[in-house]
């Protein structure tokens, strides 16, 4: 949701990417929940910036970022488990 409003703001020289830290743990069931997201997403007018797949966090991903925003503590931990 956070990557769909920021891409949503079209923002000059600015690329967001959302990665989860546990996107391959839970891909069944979060799969399952994109179109109710994206419905939701549409209501507020960023539907269409919405990804439809979940994307796992990677070392790559982290390593070709600038700014790396985790959403809670818990999630801090997990990515400092699967990233430097």
């Amino acid at each position: 949701m956070a990557e769909a409003y920021l891409k949503s703001l079209k923002l000059k020289g600015v690329v967001v990417l959302s990665s989860g830290s546990a996107a391959d743990t839970y891909r069944a069931d979060n799969e399952q929940r994109i179109p109710h997201i994206i419905s939701t997403l549409a209501k507020y007018g960023v539907g269409q910036f919405a990804k439809t797949h979940p994307e796992q966090l990677t070392q790559k991903r982290v390593d070709s970022a600038d700014v790396i925003v985790c959403m809670n503590q818990i999630v801090t931990d997990e990515c400092r488990n699967l990233v430097v």
